[in-house]
């Protein structure tokens, strides 16, 4: 069987593996351990999920962030 290189970078790449960590930490957070296999097979659909049910206080959190951020310029 001949794997093709696209079809691996899809499956096991940066964005994966960073979009995996940020949801098995926010299920060990919040002590919700029943959905650690729906993590490993859909990271992304997952932390989408997650960031959708969440949005008001992503928005809120980065707009106090970017006000008190100082800017290299």
């Amino acid at each position: 069987m001949q794997t093709h290189p696209i079809m691996t970078h899809f499956v096991m790449g940066t964005t994966r593996n960073f979009l995996m960590g940020g949801s098995l930490c926010y299920a060990i957070q919040n002590e919700k351990y029943w959905e650690i296999p729906i993590l490993f097979i859909a990271p992304s659909i997952y932390s989408g999920y997650y960031a959708f049910k969440n949005k008001d206080i992503i928005i809120n959190d980065l707009k106090k962030n970017f006000k008190t951020a100082k800017t290299f310029f």
